[in-house]
């Protein structure tokens, strides 16, 4: 599966499928439709259509060309 952006957190790493899926608000980074990293290096869909990570737990954000794959 390939993914455009991926976001670095203090809790878990997340991809989305699109870096438009990806914004920036003044409270932290909202993702549209993410996958989480799992501990066997594959990703997962998370049930939820969008989620907020605040700046504070926000280690970095990257773009680019990525493939993972799914379980």
């Amino acid at each position: 599966m390939e993914f455009e952006g991926i976001v670095l957190s203090v809790s878990a790493d997340y991809l989305v499928r699109s870096r438009d899926d990806i914004e920036e608000e003044e409270e932290g980074v909202r993702l549209m439709e993410p996958y989480v990293f799992t501990d066997e290096e594959t990703v997962q869909r998370i049930e939820a259509d969008e989620m907020l990570i605040p700046y504070a737990a926000v280690e970095g954000v990257q773009y680019g060309e990525f493939t993972q794959s799914t379980p």
